[in-house]
């Protein structure tokens, strides 16, 4: 969090996890030719999908390093890369590749020479290098130690693909935590909060190995509800809302469909003080502003569509447009901007590589039809714990009866008992699920 507003947020989700980044020893099962492409059996329930270039010759049977890039939706396999990357704290490693390159989101043209001289000066003749962001301002030792750490898990990989036969993971990726502490911890993080002893002393482990400097900025808050405690509750709440006010008295409405998304630009209360084109300027720059803050905080991908205030002046519409691109210059994900259309829509085309907030939250609605009209069972479950850990902080008691929706509690009860028996063990009580014919949001009473 930054300034009380949620900067970014990574959900873990324990159920359908993301296999994104991971390393696997697959089979070719099927080459495609007229496609360029082939089946890989990764030991998945379903085949990942191969992009072949026009040199690449693999036939049926044969076994090959690959990477997850885009994880299975619905029906359709992992897509898949031969271009093994594995990332470091300042540094990407592609073995494939022949070059050293740095970030173009590194502007300032002094410090990517220096930090080319840095890196030269340990790397000798290594090649296959990708200087990170968050490279700056560190040392070429820092490169040093990082690179060899790179090049061990790489032989590790090449060493586990040499043992055995037929598919089989070579290398997970570490969870979101780890990765996300190990990419951004620095001097301007304040502290990071844990509620979980084990938790806390893992993130102690990762943080002494980036600066023992820095342990003092962990903080425990054990089994206590720190979404509530520092107010990011009320903040995703906020961000799984359709309206989302402006600071000028204007808002959002953001609408998910399967195609893509649309955001539309209102004034709302916001009348202005000079002319209509001024007034449409000042509403359109306030919601450039939130609509990038949103998309990156949700993890809007795909196509989205944003219906801005409609404006006269073309020059105004060139200024909106470089408005959008400059605040997405700070997207960690490729985006892509065009228009204004000649209806006055402005597309943007965002990467998908993870499951947004709204998917782990929100589901299709069972009785309207709406899409994210209903919580998910990932979202009940999480509700579940939360009124737990209040519930036990507070109280002795330690029987609980949860009451949901019947169609929500059967699924639960199929699907989902060993995450209730997590919850039971971790805070040592008794749940029973119940069915109701209220909404779907538990409803938990002390047992008698």
């Amino acid at each position: 969090m930054e300034e009380n507003r949620i900067k970014d947020i990574v959900i873990d989700n324990n159920i359908s996890k993301s296999i994104v980044s991971d390393i696997y020893r697959g089979r070719v099962e099927k080459v495609l030719k007229g496609m360029s492409a082939c089946f890989v059996d990764i030991g998945r329930e379903k085949n990942g999908y191969l992009k072949l270039d026009k040199d690449t010759k693999v036939k049926t049977g044969d076994d090959i390093i690959v990477q997850v890039i885009k994880d299975e939706v619905g029906d359709k396999g992992a897509r898949l890369s031969t271009e093994i990357s594995i990332s470091g704290r300042y540094a990407v490693y592609i073995p494939s590749n022949d070059r050293i390159t740095i970030s173009n989101r590194i502007k300032d043209e002094q410090e990517r020479m220096r930090l080319k001289k840095e890196f030269y000066s340990v790397c000798g003749e290594k090649r296959g290098y990708i200087i990170r962001t968050e490279a700056v301002g560190c040392s070429g030792e820092d490169f040093r130690k990082d690179i060899e750490k790179l090049e061990y898990e790489y032989e590790d990989v090449l060493k586990e693909s040499r043992r055995g036969i037929g598919p089989r993971l070579l290398k997970g990726k570490r969870d979101s935590a780890h990765k996300y502490i190990t990419d951004n911890m620095n001097e301007d993080v304040d502290k990071i909060v844990v509620n979980n002893r084990n938790d806390y002393e893992a993130v102690k482990k990762i943080v002494k190995r980036i600066n023992p400097e820095y342990m003092k900025k962990v903080v425990l808050e054990e089994n206590r509800d720190i979404f509530n405690l520092y107010g990011v509750e009320k903040e995703i709440k906020k961000a799984l809302s359709k309206k989302v006010w402006l600071k000028s008295g204007g808002y959002l409405v953001i609408e998910k469909t399967e195609a893509m998304t649309i955001i539309d630009v209102n004034s709302g209360k916001f009348t202005g003080i000079g002319d209509m084109e001024e007034t449409a300027v000042k509403i359109n720059l306030d919601a450039a502003n939130e609509v990038v803050y949103q998309v990156m905080l949700r993890d809007i991908s795909g196509i989205i569509i944003v219906d801005f205030v409609e404006m006269k002046s073309r020059k105004n519409k060139e200024i909106l447009v470089k408005e959008l691109k400059e605040l997405f210059s700070r997207d960690r994900k490729k985006t892509q901007i065009t228009g204004p259309t000649s209806l006055g829509l402005i597309e943007i085309a965002r990467r998908r590589d993870r499951e947004s907030m709204e998917n782990y939250y929100l589901k299709k609605c069972s009785r309207c039809g709406s899409e994210k009209g209903e919580m998910s069972e990932y979202a009940i479950i999480d509700e579940i714990e939360k009124e737990i850990m209040r519930t036990t902080e507070n109280t002795v008691y330690r029987n609980f009866d949860v009451y949901i929706h019947n169609t929500v509690s059967e699924i639960i009860e199929s699907d989902y008992r060993n995450l209730i028996e997590e919850i039971e063990k971790k805070y040592s009580v008794s749940l029973k699920i119940k069915g109701t014919n209220l909404g779907n949001r538990p409803e938990i009473r002390i047992s008698k």
